[in-house]
């Protein structure tokens, strides 16, 4: 079986890609996921591309806001404006 690197996944899906400005719109801490991963990768790979901003948008549904700390730690520490989503 072939393993597939998470940074090869985002460079293929970015090929022909130069975005100044990105939304990374990701899962809240309900789910268990590899968004701690794949928001670095993503990230680095934007940011060789010419990345100039990147905002970040929790999509919490109904759940309660995260807090800053949570959100660093789910996104892996990159360096984005984040944001709740604010359903009501």
């Amino acid at each position: 079986m072939e393993t597939i690197d998470i940074r090869d996944i985002v460079e293929r899906a970015l090929e022909g890609h130069r975005p100044r400005r990105a939304l990374l719109i990701h899962p809240d801490y309900s789910r268990n996921d590899f968004t701690h991963l794949a928001a670095p990768a993503l990230h680095e790979a934007l940011a060789a591309r010419g990345l100039e901003s990147l905002d970040t948008l929790n999509a919490a549904g109904t759940h309660r806001r995260m807090t800053d700390d949570e959100l660093r730690r789910k996104l892996g520490g990159i360096p984005a404006r984040m944001h709740n989503h604010a359903f009501d």
